[in-house]
This record gives C-alpha cells, sequence and structure tokens, in this order.
C-alpha cells in the first residue's frame, strides 16, 4: 500500500510498517510475491519475494504500460498507447518490450488486430488498456468503430492473431471504463459485467461466454463494477450500485460463491479497489476514498486502516 512516497506493509491485523520509499508506479505478482515499481522513465527496481534488490536500466524510450507477467518474473513494457496510425486503413496494433528478469533477455513483440470491419477503421477506446492474461497468450480489449458510431470489446488469441470473442455497445450497458475485467490466474478464464439487464459472465479463454448471475430478477436500475476473481477461483468480489443516478458513490460490496451461485451483500459502500490475498480468505477494498478495510471471511470481520486510499496487491 501507498502512501505519499512509502511503500507500507500490513500484517492481518491491521499493524503497519514502511516497506520502503519510493517515486513511481508499481505492480505484484501474486505467485511469487515480486514486486517492481519505477524510479524514472528509464530505471526499474525489482525486489524479488526474499526482498533482494535488482535494478534494471532500460533503453531510453517512452513506455505507455508496464506490468508483470504473473506466472514468470517477466516484465511487460509497452511501447504503444494502443491506438492505430491516423490512417483508416492501418489496423489496430500494440508493441511492447519482454524482459526476463531471470536472464535479462528482452525481446520486441507487436501484435496487429484486424477486426471484422469492411467499411471503417478501428481504434481502440481511450477508457480502458488492453488486459493481457497471465500467460500472455490471450488478450482482452476495447474497440471503437468512428464510422458506425459503435464500441465494444473483442477476445484475441496473441499467438494465432485470431479473434475469439467481439461484443458491441449493445451488450455493454455500463460505461467500459467501469467495467474492469478480470483474469483468473492460470489464464483460463475473464470475469466482466455486461448485458441488459446487467449481469456478471464468466468467458472462457476460447471465447465462450457464460452468464453467472440474476440479479435482474430482483432489482431495477443498477450496473455492476469491477469484478475479482479469488486466486482458488472459487468466489468473486464486485461492487454493485442500485442508484445508476450516482455509480461512483453508492458502490456496494458483494461476494459471490462460484460452487454455490449465491451472492452475498455486504452492506459496505462506498467501495472501491478490491484486491484478495493469496489464500483468497481476505478481501481488501478502500472505502469511501479514504480508508483501506481487510475483510476476514471466515471470520467475518473486518479490519480498518485508516487514511490509507491506495491498495498495491498481496505478498505472500
Amino acid at each position: 500500500m501507498m502512501s505519499n512516497s512509502n511503500i507500507y506493509s500490513v500484517d492481518k491485523s491491521g499493524q503497519l510498517q514502511v516497506l520502503m520509499k519510493y517515486d513511481g508506479s508499481m505492480d505484484i505478482s501474486p505467485y511469487s510475491g515480486a514486486m517492481f515499481y519505477w524510479s524514472d522513465n528509464y530505471t526499474i527496481h525489482y525486489i524479488s519475494a526474499d526482498h533482494s534488490e535488482r535494478i534494471i536500466n532500460l533503453p531510453e524510450m517512452e513506455y505507455f504500460r508496464a506490468w508483470l507477467n504473473t506466472e514468470s518474473d517477466t516484465i511487460i513494457l509497452g511501447k504503444s498507447d494502443f491506438l492505430s496510425a491516423r490512417d483508416e486503413h492501418t489496423p489496430l496494433q500494440d508493441t511492447f518490450t519482454i524482459l526476463d528478469l531471470k536472464t535479462g533477455i528482452s525481446y520486441d513483440k507487436n501484435i496487429q488486430f484486424k477486426m471484422n470491419f469492411d467499411d471503417a477503421s478501428t481504434r481502440s477506446g481511450p477508457s480502458m488498456e488492453p488486459l493481457y492474461d497471465p500467460t500472455f497468450t490471450k488478450v482482452l480489449f476495447a474497440w471503437w468503430n468512428p464510422v458506425l458510431l459503435d464500441f465494444g470489446m473483442a477476445l484475441w488469441d496473441v499467438e494465432m492473431g485470431k479473434e475469439l470473442w467481439n461484443q458491441n455497445s449493445q451488450f455493454f450497458q455500463t460505461p467500459i471504463e467501469f467495467i474492469q475485467p478480470d483474469w483468473q490466474l492460470d489464464g483460463s478464464a475473464v470475469f466482466l459485467s455486461g448485458g441488459w439487464p446487467v449481469e456478471i459472465y464468466r468467458l472462457s479463454n476460447l471465447g465462450e461466454l457464460i452468464q453467472l448471475s440474476r440479479f435482474s430478477a430482483t432489482l431495477e436500475d443498477y450496473l455492476i463494477f469491477e469484478p475479482k476473481i479469488s486466486p482458488d477461483g472459487n468466489y468473486l468480489a464486485f461492487t454493485l450500485n442500485a442508484d445508476t443516478n450516482q455509480p461512483i458513490e453508492s458502490r456496494i460490496l458483494y461476494i459471490l460463491n462460484l460452487k454455490t451461485g449465491i451472492a452475498t451483500n455486504y452492506c459496505i459502500s462506498p467501495v472501491w479497489k478490491l484486491a484478495w490475498s493469496p489464500d483468497s480468505r481476505q478481501l481488501a477494498f478502500v472505502l469511501e476514498k479514504n480508508n483501506t478495510i481487510i475483510l476476514d471471511l471466515e471470520k467475518n470481520q473486518g479490519v480498518v486502516i485508516q487514511k490509507m486510499p491506495e491498495i498495491y496487491g498481496w505478498r505472500k
């Protein structure tokens, strides 16, 4: 967790300890507990699970995105803003550098996404970055068609350059920037909200879509945000807003048991930035944009950490 220029570690009882000082963006691997942060545009500090640190100097160029491959400590550096060239006949594309932290070897990769539109160029919407799966073989991204004035999401196979699934604005009633899909750690599926009335769906890495919730049977005029799958794959946390006139301020915490299909309303709002513990027994989240809560699901008790408005993730 971060406050100003400090990274804090928090134990299960809520005790704070300054882990390090830093300035920049950060990511944590839920598999190994390794993490990295930027100290400037061209330097990455990589901290392994045993707290040893390694400094990596990058070529002096602009990087738009960076994240850890969660199965291996590999850093992916986005070199493009995921927009096609201004030439309307140029396909949407993504370019990035893949850096292996164990060997120090890096290589570049370019992917082109030739969308199935015959009469218009297609560009990524500015509201959502491409979401690669943990194995870096599939990607879910938002698209925008300026001629048809339509938008949506598509799932692609990165290695084969093949579209697996695509839905337009008729499926996505919730603003795309609020959906925040989440991949299962093994890359087998991604979870998202969509449809009308809005429900929660599981989209397999083969493009098979399964509806998981039935809120429309009891609720009207609601939205669903930020689905987060637990590491063991048994629970899905998310926030539901029953007042669409205030889509941000009234986000209530729900947890869906994927084995029983029962969704529990925890009557806590407004909730943001959900983060599961590695053992799936605890859920951290930000309450009212200011305090962090660590909820123990087995004990049904929570620990409040005041004035801690940011969560980066858990370490084993």
